[in-house]
C-alpha cells in the first residue's frame, strides 16, 4: 500500500490514508485492488510499481492474471495526474490477463478508456458481475 502525504496550514507533513489497497486473493485466484479519494502523482506512481511487482510474482508462480479493480469509492481524477502516470498502471497487464474494473461514474470510465492495455479489460457497475466474469474459463 502506498503512503500519501498532505500539507496542513503550518506546512508540516503528516501521513494521509493511502488511496490504494492491493490484496492478493489466492483462494479466488484474483488480485483485488481498491482505490478511493483523489490521487496524487506520487500515489499513482507508487501504486503502479506495487501492482507491477505483484503481477510479476503471480506470473512467476504460474498464476493467470485476474484483477478486480474497485474504483466505486474513487471520484473522477485530475487529468494531469492520470495523463502523467496513469499509463504506468495500465501497462502492467498483458495479453491474456483479465481485468474487471468496477466504476460507477461514466466520466471516470471515459478517463480510464483513454489508457490502452493489452489485457482483456471490461467495466462493471458491481462486484458480483465483475467477479463472475473474471472467473469464467
Amino acid at each position: 500500500m502506498s503512503a500519501g502525504h498532505q500539507r496542513d496550514g503550518n506546512a508540516s507533513t503528516k501521513a494521509a490514508v493511502a488511496p490504494f489497497q492491493l490484496t492478493p486473493d489466492q483462494a479466488a485466484r484474483v488480485i483485488r485492488i481498491e482505490a478511493s479519494g483523489l490521487w496524487s502523482e506520487e500515489d499513482l506512481t507508487a501504486h503502479a510499481i506495487e501492482v507491477s511487482d505483484q503481477i510479476e510474482k503471480w506470473r512467476r508462480s504460474g498464476n493467470r492474471i485476474r484483477a478486480l479493480i474497485d474504483l466505486s469509492a474513487a471520484p473522477v481524477q485530475s487529468p494531469k495526474v492520470l495523463s502523467s502516470t496513469g499509463i504506468k498502471a495500465s501497462t502492467a497487464f498483458k495479453r491474456g490477463d483479465r481485468v474487471a474494473v468496477i466504476c460507477t461514474s461514466v466520466m471516470f470510465k471515459r478517463q480510464l478508456d483513454r489508457f490502452p492495455t493489452e489485457a482483456d479489460r471490461r467495466f462493471f457497475s458491481n462486484a458480483e458481475e465483475a467477479l463472475a466474469w473474471l472467473l469464467e474459463e
